[in-house]
């Protein structure tokens, strides 16, 4: 019974190594956002249209739209590396 168990077992351990290879493949070879630089999100705060006063025709809920739009991407980031920013 011990000569049909070991083989038995060893493919599917096999089997399922393989499988953990490839989910992890998959996850590293899925499209991911870009990420930006601090510098790059300091520049998008300084544009930001909420606080512009040449959109005073627009709506509020638009230019907070627009503002969450541009933000999406910054985001998770490190602000505390915009001091080093030239």
């Amino acid at each position: 019974m011990k000569k049909i168990f070991l083989p038995f077992s060893f493919i599917l351990l096999l089997a399922s190594c393989s499988g953990e290879a490839n989910n992890e493949n998959n996850e590293t070879a899925a499209p991911s956002t870009p990420l930006l630089t601090a510098c790059e999100c300091a520049d998008i705060y300084a544009n930001n249209p909420t606080l512009a006063p040449n959109n005073s025709e627009e709506s509020r809920e638009e230019l907070a739209n627009k503002w969450n739009e541009m933000w999406a991407p910054c985001e998770g980031i490190d602000m505390s590396e915009v001091l080093k920013c030239k």
